[in-house]
């Protein structure tokens, strides 16, 4: 028997041909498997019985093989270089030679699986309408399940209509010719767009190495679930995708899901349900780590433009988020040690960016952002924001100079905020501003969290005089007693750092009585103060119970 020809296995054989070629392949190998035919040394002729499209063998004379079938139908026979109907006889096949004929057909399928891996399939080769309202998820799947178990590429050259999910498990990419800039309507939807009509999560990457790039996705009215969800690591996503009716692109999954080192070339998310970019995992090894972001621009989004939950290590450069309900960009508890560089957030009601509690180690370096919130807020811990501006006041510098980045911003790691130091440019005044949190913005180092200040200088020159060193305070209420005409007393108040020869001035509070004058004071010992008063007058003077004063200066 004749080895069967096969479709022809070139470059420039359709995908669906080749797929097909594939699936004759394999089919003819199962027949020709020497193994499945009868036990005996040669077959003396091979037939198809008309009625049952069965296969038959038959034994050479003495042989007791007569009669044996097999229920090979159709396209079986076809494989055998049978018609259906046609009954054809061929000379005898010994085993040895149906091996070498598997051989050959295994190195046949081997070569056309090679070319169909090099393939993109069109959806339009599976039967895809792309118009818009007929339901083309099917002829996307098809194409998805024609692609070798290593995976490739998908067109989508039109818009198309899904009412069901598209899940992918192979290492699937999925291509189009644009997306959209701005707001879509079914005026100016992307040449190439998915859209949307159902709730369910539109796209879900579940291989290793998938990929979307260059297709606008779509949510239609009323429609639930996410938009692309990555449940793989290494997947790349370049889109535009609006109107989800939960988030628009979520990268992370459930227990054991790993979507690590993601990438995001370019990501255009509008006006999502709940957020337009969403990196968390359910897992507690917060399998979201090390990807990156080069550019994002979210707007409209309900609940945030950029969010992160459970994850940690991830890059996020060119992040813009404007017009959100929510934050622009808002770390959630568990979002630890992600670095995001130039910022500009603008007009999102519920803040700029905003830390939350149980976020930490963040590094936000150039965060711009203003006109409804201002800056950023920080109510995590051991978070790090270098230079931050404002819409309202302070552009177009992120660093005030030079000084204010590289000395000025202390972090304790068990509180929020951090102080900017900067010189005005204007009249060179040194400026103190406490940034970052949504504690009291009171002048201060340090506070209890009710306005309570203390500040601590070790000493203090003025306009190059002489240093203070020391500057202390005392209070108390004293009764002096009556003193007689022309006659003084003395009374002592504590005040703690005193020293003998510090600077004393003393005065009570209230009108003291007339004819009573100040006879000074000074540091009689060591944390004491004696206030000396006199009598001018002929009579005694029995003064009133007061509050006296004092304040000891020291100089160095």
């Amino acid at each position: 028997m004749a080895q069967m020809e096969m479709f022809p296995a070139t470059a420039n054989s359709p995908a669906t041909e080749l797929s097909a070629a594939i699936t004759d392949i394999q089919t003819t190998i199962t027949l020709l498997d020497a193994s499945k035919l009868p036990d005996a040394p040669n077959i003396a002729t091979i037939g198809v019985d008309e009625s049952a499209e069965t296969v038959r063998y038959e034994g050479k004379s003495g042989n007791e093989l007569t009669g044996v079938t097999r229920g090979f139908s159709g396209t079986a026979a076809k494989a055998w270089g049978v018609g259906v109907g046609v009954a054809r006889y061929f000379t005898a096949y010994d085993a040895d030679a149906l091996r070498e004929n598997v051989a050959d057909h295994s190195a046949e399928l081997v070569s056309v699986s090679a070319q169909l891996a090099d393939i993109a399939l069109n959806i339009r080769s599976f039967g895809a309408a792309l118009d818009g309202v007929t339901d083309d998820a099917p002829a996307i799947m098809a194409a998805h399940d024609a692609l070798p178990a290593a995976g490739g590429a998908i067109i989508v050259p039109g818009v198309a209509l899904i009412r069901s999910p598209l899940v992918f498990t192979k290492q699937t990419s999925l291509e189009g010719s644009g997306y959209a800039t701005n707001a879509v309507n079914p005026s100016s939807y992307p040449s190439s767009s998915i859209l949307k009509d159902g709730d369910f999560n539109a796209i879900t990457l579940k291989a290793n190495g998938s990929s979307i790039k260059k297709i606008g996705v779509v949510g239609l009215p009323g429609n639930g679930g996410d938009g692309i969800c990555v449940e793989a690591a290494r997947c790349c996503i370049d889109v535009s995708i609006n109107s989800m009716g939960r988030d628009n692109l979520r990268i992370g999954g459930g227990i054991g899901v790993n979507a690590n080192l993601w990438r995001v070339p370019n990501i255009i998310t509008l006006d999502a349900g709940r957020y337009g970019m969403y990196v968390h995992s359910d897992d507690p090894m917060a399998d979201t780590n090390a990807g990156i972001l080069f550019s994002i621009d979210a707007r409209g989004n309900q609940l945030g433009g950029l969010v992160l939950g459970n994850a940690y290590a991830n890059t996020f450069l060119g992040v813009a988020c404007q017009n959100n309900h929510g934050p622009g960009v808002h770390l959630l508890s568990g979002a630890v040690s992600n670095v995001f560089v130039a910022q500009y957030t603008e007009a999102n009601i519920g803040g700029e960016f905003v830390m939350d509690a149980g976020s930490k180690q963040n590094l936000i370096l150039g965060a711009r952002g203003g006109v409804v919130n201002d800056g950023v807020v920080n109510n995590g811990t051991s978070n790090l924001t270098l230079g931050s501006t404002s819409a309202l006041s302070e552009l177009p510098y992120f660093f005030k100079d030079p000084f204010a980045l590289s000395r000025t911003y202390r972090l304790n790691q068990s509180i929020s905020g951090y102080w900017d130091e900067y010189v005005d440019g204007s009249d060179r005044s040194l400026n103190y501003k406490l940034m970052g949190t949504s504690a009291s913005s009171s002048i201060k180092d340090s506070h209890n969290g009710a306005g309570i200040i203390t500040r601590e200088v070790m000493r203090l020159k003025i306009n190059n005089g002489t240093a203070i060193a020391g500057h202390m305070r005392g209070l108390k209420t004293i009764d002096f007693p009556s003193i007689p005409a022309h006659s003084t007393a003395e009374q002592t108040i504590t005040v703690m750092g005193a020293k003998l020869g510090d600077k004393v001035d003393a005065s009570p509070i209230g009108k003291p009585e007339d004819g009573l004058i100040f006879g000074g004071a000074y540091v009689s010992d060591v944390d004491t103060v004696s206030i000396r008063i006199g009598n001018i007058t002929a009579a005694a003077i029995d003064p009133a119970s007061r509050v006296w004063q004092c304040v000891v200066t020291q100089h160095i």
